[in-house]
């Protein structure tokens, strides 16, 4: 646990690659931008929920907003290429979209 502590501000916690998030004024995020993604949209769609903006959604719209995030993983995993930090926080995002509405 002190290790966590110890590096905060200069890597993320996630994944531990400081070029996977993002960084203001040489201080890095505590989380990845995928992570960062997630969380945000997590929180919009539990606030979407919650506000009775958005009824019950389908499992086929739920595995659509997942797909991208899986697409990135698998690009990135079997053939190699580097994702950026902005399509990772905006297919985060969906997915964090996918578990809360």
């Amino acid at each position: 646990m002190a290790s966590i502590f110890e590096n905060f501000g200069r890597r993320p916690i996630c994944n531990l690659l400081p070029k996977r998030a993002f960084c203001i004024r040489g201080f890095v995020f505590p989380v990845c931008a995928r992570c960062t993604g997630l969380v945000i949209g997590a929180l919009m769609g539990g606030a979407f929920r919650a506000a009775g903006w958005v009824g019950a959604v389908a499992p086929e719209v739920r595995l659509a907003l997942v797909v991208p995030v899986l697409t990135d993983w698998l690009v990135q995993t079997v053939f190699g290429r580097e994702s950026t930090n902005f399509r990772r926080l905006i297919t985060g995002f969906l997915c964090g979209l996918a578990f809360c509405v």
